[in-house]
């Protein structure tokens, strides 16, 4: 009777564990091994339980399982938890059997003894893949739908730019233009077309679709760079201030995410002033103690840095905050926004081990709080921008340059020429490969990625290994590098300069890939 009762018990703990997508294993501190592993908990993994202690036995340690990315997070985590155990949660990457990673959230529950000291370690795993995807999902959306907001700005500002570099070239060609002011017209034009270039480029990272892209950053450094973006969407009536110490920590995290994150807030604020106000940016270095809690959960002691965002808006009532940043909640009129604004910052918040809180009064404004863990081991590097006569030059090498755009062609190969290069230029691959089997020497092949004529830039580097396998190449596009991983167009390891460039960075970029750097 009694293990008709038993089967039964666990006939019922199976059938809920499924229902709610739940797989649980008890750790044993002291032994440092897993006393019990359910099948839901092995399931993800392509294991059975068994399989999966014994592999854990083996290996003794999670480290091959969890993503690279995750793996000191994940660490940092569990010694935090180690030294004030409580009920806690992480997210994580794990690698199953097949070499696929998903991911999970675990939960981690303290067992004590009667002295009060850790003796087991209660683990649910809850298999978050799907939910994942979606949010990826979301993500997007609410990069497209503000995208929509600046859509009218930047259309105006683009006329500006083209008036201003139409204007100048103009002037520059008129014989009755005196010669003296040439110098001047010609910085006016460059200015102009360099902030054609930045809006490009932002615009481009709002619209990313790809997954997480990592990378060690300043955030003061990345929020400047979306002043001119920031006042072209918040309009004249809204003065923004940026404040920060001059020695911030370098943070890692995916740089669209945070610029998007940054985007929503503001639309936010704008929202919030009612189109007339102040918007205040504020970075700080802080170091979190061991028992720090904040808003919805604990804050895991480190160091991190501080991204407060305060506007004088209306403010919001405190029933208002508690679901601030739930999916679709919303307090503006149908039609004028998806609610899935802070969503997403306290997503990117979460993703990268950070934390969010918000404070609000009405009446009084309202300050988001963004905690980002600081990257330690960062090195920032940025291109320098010589003067042209410190500018690294040819040692007598031949470029072969190709280009189905005739204008960028010429504009290059001239750039090339006043490096002291020689230049074989081509307008397709067809053609390249035709000047290769013509020339004697070519010491490095200089290509866009996407070519007329049916060849992409790839396509042609392929052809030319057969004849010339050690041949240098340099990848040119006006797409970014990421997006020609993400559509195999090319490697993570090639030479790339990216469209538009200034005279600084091509030289640079040519002299790297000559010379293997």
């Amino acid at each position: 009777m009694k293990e008709a009762s038993k089967r039964q018990r666990d006939s019922v703990r199976g059938i809920a564990e499924r229902i709610a997508g739940l797989g649980y294993a008890l750790w044993d501190e002291r032994a440092e091994s897993y006393v019990f592993v359910s099948e839901q908990f092995a399931r993800p993994y392509g294991l059975t339980p068994h399989e999966y202690v014994t592999r854990y036995d083996i290996s003794h340690e999670e480290v091959p399982w969890i993503h690279p990315d995750d793996y000191e997070r994940y660490e940092a985590y569990y010694r935090a938890y180690l030294d004030n155990p409580k009920e806690c949660s992480i997210e994580v990457r794990y690698r199953a059997l097949q070499g696929d990673y998903f991911h999970a959230r675990e939960f981690w529950v303290p067992i004590y003894d009667d002295s009060n000291r850790l003796i087991q370690s209660v683990v649910v795993l809850l298999h978050i893949t799907e939910l994942k995807h979606a949010e990826e999902a979301l993500r997007r959306a609410q990069k497209m739908e503000a995208v929509g907001q600046l859509a009218g700005g930047i259309a105006h500002d683009f006329n500006n730019m083209l008036a201003v570099i139409m204007g100048n070239l103009e002037l520059l060609s008129d014989r009755d233009t005196d010669a003296s002011r040439a110098p001047d017209l010609i910085d006016m034009t460059m200015y102009a077309a360099e902030r054609g270039a930045e809006l490009t480029s932002r615009l481009l990272a709002f619209t990313r679709e790809q997954t997480t892209q990592e990378g060690s950053f300043d955030l003061r450094e990345l929020a400047d760079g979306m002043l001119g973006l920031l006042q072209r969407t918040l309009g004249p009536q809204i003065d923004i201030a940026i404040e920060s110490p001059p020695n911030l920590w370098p943070c890692r995290v995916d740089r669209s995410q945070f610029e998007n994150s940054l985007l929503n807030l503001a639309l936010n604020a704008r929202d919030a002033m009612l189109s007339r106000g102040m918007l205040k940016l504020e970075f700080s270095n802080v170091e979190i103690a061991k028992d720090r809690d904040q808003g919805k959960g604990a804050i895991i002691p480190g160091e991190y840095v501080r991204v407060t965002v305060t506007d004088t808006g209306i403010g919001m009532a405190p029933d208002v905050v508690e679901h601030a940043v739930e999916p679709y909640f919303t307090t503006k009129g149908e039609g004028s926004g998806s609610g899935l604004g802070l969503s997403m910052v306290y997503g990117f918040a979460q993703q990268f081990g950070g934390h969010l809180d918000i404070s609000s009064r009405l009446q009084h404004g309202t300050t988001v709080e963004m905690l980002i863990p600081r990257d330690p081991g960062a090195t920032l590097s940025d291109v320098v921008d010589l003067p042209s006569r410190g500018l690294p030059r040819s040692h007598g090498e031949c470029v072969l340059l190709v280009d189905d755009d005739a204008a960028v062609l010429e504009m290059t190969a001239r750039i090339l020429e006043s490096l002291d290069y020689e230049v074989k230029s081509a307008r397709s691959a067809h053609e390249a490969l035709g000047v290769l089997d013509a020339s004697a020497r070519i010491d490095l092949l200089m290509t866009d990625v996407m070519l007329g004529g049916g060849y992409s830039g790839p396509e042609l580097t392929r052809e030319i290994e057969h004849r010339r396998p050690d041949l240098p190449v340099l990848f040119v596009s006006g797409f970014p590098q990421r997006k020609l991983e993400a559509s195999g167009y090319v490697g993570s390891e090639v030479a790339f300069l990216a469209k538009p460039f200034r005279k600084a960075q091509l030289a640079q970029a040519v002299r790297r890939a000559l010379d293997g750097g």
